[in-house]
């Protein structure tokens, strides 16, 4: 007997969000995590999904020793065997989040053990999970693995849309024609899927003239390029909008390294910035030994962090735009 195929109401995910890379160290966890957070502070009400067995996610939001964190353990379950999983909430206010962590890699082989009879459902995994919840969230986020195909078809399956933060290098800007195709293997179940766009991560910074005009450096410059090739933005037959985002995310060790150090939010990490400089915190106070065991931190908080919360406004606009485009074409 064929297996039945699960039924999907693709109208509730219409603000699932999978961001994805096949490679590791482009920002994915930061700006899922980062992104998430700037929109539950708005107000949203927001789901993190850890697809990672790394479980990363857990440094960037703080709740790494929480007794609620089951290193994916709920997740994968509900993954192979179905059911409800159990999230941490409240990590932060109006902010959820599913953990991830080393029992994902249980999921795998179960799950491409599935592909060859029942693939459809295979990759359905992650969205018959999502349907009974995806109506408490107005933004759900994917953290998507960079290495794992299986968990990748998953994601990709439940999504509405895909979010993919690349560096600038030639080689990552050819990494991202590798997730249109990745995107492509899930089109038999998730033909609502759509790219909302590429984030370029860790650039170098920009500089500004007097009259106010901004001169990007050469590797952000040629990467838009070569972005806006690849999609054919602006020729005949290419996509009618622009792919890349308009702001980029700057580079900063310092920021990431304190950021996770601390299981704080770059905008959380920028405050504590401000708290040292209200109480006088400075770097001859902390070498002279005066402050012992401190930890300034990066002045260069406050610049990545406005960048993401420029970015949180655009993915919000960009839906906004999309979803009143539908409404438009309804009503006509």
């Amino acid at each position: 007997m064929a297996a039945t195929e699960p039924t999907i109401d693709r109208d509730s995910f219409g603000r699932v969000i999978a961001v994805e890379s096949l490679k590791g160290g482009v920002g994915k966890t930061t700006i899922t995590a980062n992104i998430g957070g700037y929109l539950a502070l708005s107000g949203a009400r927001v789901l993190l999904v850890d697809l990672d067995p790394q479980g990363n996610l857990e440094d960037d939001l703080g709740y790494a020793d929480d007794e609620r964190n089951d290193q994916g353990e709920s997740l994968a379950k509900a993954l192979m065997f179905g059911g409800e999983v159990a999230a941490i909430t409240n990590v932060r206010e109006n902010l959820d989040v599913w953990t991830g962590g080393s029992a994902l890699h249980s999921v795998t082989a179960v799950l491409s053990s599935k592909m060859g009879s029942d693939a459809k459902n295979a990759k359905l995994a992650l969205a018959k999970i999502l349907a009974p919840v995806v109506d408490n969230y107005d933004f759900i986020f994917l953290d998507c693995p960079p290495g794992d195909g299986v968990l990748q078809l998953a994601a990709l399956a439940a999504a509405r849309w895909v979010l993919v933060p690349t560096r600038t290098g030639a080689k990552d800007i050819k990494g991202v024609a590798k997730v249109a195709e990745r995107i492509d293997q899930v089109l038999d179940v998730n033909g609502a899927i759509d790219l909302l766009g590429v984030v370029l991560f860790a650039v170098g910074t920009a500089s500004e003239r007097k009259d106010g005009t901004v001169v990007m450096k050469n590797a952000e410059r040629d990467a838009r390029a070569d972005l806006d090739a690849m999609f054919g933005v602006g020729e005949e037959g290419g996509i009618g909008r622009e792919i890349v985002f308009n702001q980029a995310i700057r580079h900063s060790e310092a920021v990431a390294s304190q950021s996770g150090r601390a299981g704080l939010l770059v905008h959380e990490l920028d405050e504590r910035a401000k708290q040292e400089a209200k109480a006088g915190i400075a770097w001859w106070k902390i070498r002279s030994g005066e402050l012992k065991n401190k930890q300034l931190t990066s002045a260069t908080a406050g610049s990545v962090a406005d960048d993401l919360q420029t970015i949180a406004q655009e993915i919000n606009d960009r839906l906004l735009e999309a979803e009143n485009e539908v409404l438009e074409g309804a009503s006509a």
